[in-house]
This record gives C-alpha cells, structure tokens and sequence, in this order.
C-alpha cells in the first residue's frame, strides 16, 4: 500500500537492498519494523550504498496521497539534506489546497524544506492544457496513421 509512508519506504528499502548489494544488507525479514528506524535505514541507503558508479534517480509520484499515519505528508522522513550528487529525488505532488488551516500542505512543506537547502533544486511544473486529441493525430501522423471516426 504506497499511501502509507511506512510501507512506502519498507517497500524504497527493500529495492535498494536488491540494486545496492551490502554484505551488511538487511534482509527483506529484517528490515525495521519501527517508523523511526526504517526512515534511519532509507537516509543511510542512499548516502552510503548508492555510488557514483550507479547513480540513484528515484521518482515519488504523487507523494499528497499519502496518508496520515505518521505524518506522511509532513515529508519529515524525506531526506533532503546532506544527500551525495550522485542521488537524484524527484517528487511530484498537486498544488497545496488553498486552505491555511490545512495541516498538511505537501508543496508548501517541500518547498520550505528545499528552498533551505538549495532553492534552485525546487522547479514548478505548470499544468498542461494541449488539446490530447490534437497530440495524439500529430504522433499518430508521424507515423503515418490515422485515428477512425469511431476512435475519436
């Protein structure tokens, strides 16, 4: 279940086990099953196992669909200091809700949190209005095909 942080990272864990080989590796039965202790194993994979010889690009897709069992959104378990250069994270989460009540604003936190680090780490993607219908007869044209009416 990806919306929940824990099983999020004991998931992240036990894939970096499988690409980052350690003789001290944890075994998929002996990760942590403490919070506190797998984010510690997550941040110690990916300063110590992954190497320049094998950059880590890791993309986390829609991180505000997390839950909040603990405190997922608050991205406190997200390392995002101190990380090598050869370890690449990129997110995406929607636009915070517009309520200033609203405990978990994913975008605003992330961008606080990067902007104390290294701002020009944090890039905004604006949404996309290209009419789909168009695009696909452009990618289909390159080619050489065509959609049928009754694919339209």
């Amino acid at each position: 279940d990806s919306s929940n942080v824990q099983a999020l990272l004991k998931s992240l864990c036990m894939q970096l086990s499988r690409l980052y080989p350690q003789d001290t590796a944890e075994a998929e039965d002996l990760l942590p099953t403490d919070f506190k202790e797998l984010c510690m194993l997550f941040r110690r994979q990916l300063v110590e196992w992954v190497t320049p010889e094998q950059p880590l690009y890791l993309f986390l897709d829609s991180i505000d669909q997390l839950d909040d069992s603990n405190a997922g959104r608050r991205l406190e378990w997200l390392p995002v200091r101190d990380l090598p250069p050869h370890v690449r994270i990129v997110i995406s989460t929607l636009p915070d809700d517009g309520s200033k009540e609203s405990k978990f604003q994913c975008l605003s936190l992330l961008h606080r949190r990067l902007h104390e680090v290294a701002p020009m780490n944090f890039i905004g993607v604006q949404p996309c209005f290209a009419d789909g219908e168009a695009v696909l007869e452009h990618l289909m044209s390159k080619k050489g095909r065509t959609l049928t009416a009754v694919q339209k």
